[in-house]
């Protein structure tokens, strides 16, 4: 069993993070409520990657990981590589597939190259996962895209970022697929989510209607060190989810 350590996903708090300003701000915020990691997904344009280093250091925030596109790497390769160095993030994650993926539905294609990328970063020391969406449950051939990623990826080369939310709208087991991909998910995200007018709504972790107590103690059985709280719409109180959830996964003996 592995310790899991809670980490938010910056993203969530995207709407405070538009300046220099407002990163300092939001980052004393996030380290005042408990969180002592992050995952990273861009930074306001008048931040410098030192510095967006030395403030989450000044409040205690450990940078594990960041969200980068494979079409970052094609564009510039050394330099996407000295910004996750910079940051000291040994951990990436593409938060989706290029366009021409699911425009295409060649999945297969976007695993060997998505292979081949893990393992030119894994030279550099950088371990590569992809984030799943629910998109990739479409099924192409009788096959679901999902699943051709990463039966078509060296598990060395690549890891499993899993969305609890979108596996389960996409109709898979969670806690069958945390049991599948053990000891090749470094980090998960928890996110959560009701229904409201017959539609998904996103919700703070432990709000919603998610079988937490299953899955977390998958997770902690999985190898998985982080589990990143992510909630794309927090509904106005970006701070009041995020606290939330660290509160709901504190009370479940997570660190």
């Amino acid at each position: 069993m592995s310790e899991l350590i809670i980490a938010l996903q910056m993203y969530t708090i995207r709407e405070h993070l538009k300046t220099k300003a407002d990163f300092i701000a939001s980052v004393k915020k996030v380290a005042e409520i408990g969180y002592t990691a992050i995952e990273l997904a861009g930074l306001p344009a008048d931040l410098s990657d030192e510095e967006a280093k030395a403030i989450c250091d000044e409040h205690g925030l450990k940078i594990i990981s960041a969200h980068v596109g494979m079409d970052a790497f094609d564009a510039d390769y050394e330099g996407t590589v000295n910004r996750l160095k910079t940051w000291g993030a040994d951990l990436v994650a593409m938060p989706v597939p290029p366009a021409w993926v699911r425009e295409s539905g060649d999945y297969l294609k976007f695993a060997q190259l998505s292979d081949a990328l893990g393992a030119r970063l894994a030279v550099n020391g950088i371990t590569l996962s992809y984030h799943n969406h629910s998109f990739e449950f479409q099924k192409y051939d009788g096959k679901l895209g999902f699943e051709t990623i990463y039966d078509h990826s060296n598990p060395n080369n690549l890891k499993a970022q899993l969305d609890v939310c979108w596996l389960q709208r996409g109709g898979g087991a969670v806690v069958s697929y945390i049991n599948k991909f053990a000891g090749r998910m470094p980090t998960i995200h928890f996110k959560d989510f009701s229904i409201v007018d017959n539609d998904l709504s996103l919700a703070p972790v432990g709000e919603g209607n998610l079988d937490w107590n299953n899955i977390i103690a998958a997770s902690k059985q999985s190898g998985a060190h982080y589990a990143i709280v992510e909630q794309d719409d927090t509904h106005g109180d970006a701070f009041g989810a995020i606290a939330s959830s660290y509160t709901f996964l504190k009370s479940k003996g997570l660190n």
